[in-house]
């Protein structure tokens, strides 16, 4: 069992309530991926479409797209 620590549910916070169709961006070394909210999950996570999950450990890796720093990468090939 993971251990919830406060600065990661500082991290799950600082996204506030999610909420099904939400968009997140996933941070990666080459930019954000786009990423969306399925649902809620038990103790306030949250599963992404992708089968992904949201939870204090992993809240740090992602943010709203409106806090976005970073140039976001398409998630699927771009067809010539």
């Amino acid at each position: 069992m993971a251990v919830k620590t406060s600065r990661g549910l500082a991290d799950l916070r600082r996204l506030g309530h999610l909420h099904p169709g939400d968009p997140l961006h996933l941070v990666r070394s080459q930019g954000c991926v786009d990423r969306e909210v399925a649902g809620e999950l038990p103790g306030g996570n949250y599963l992404l479409t992708d089968g992904g999950s949201v939870r204090p450990l992993t809240a740090l890796n992602y943010h709203r797209p409106d806090q976005c720093r970073r140039k976001t990468v398409p998630t699927t090939p771009q067809s010539p």
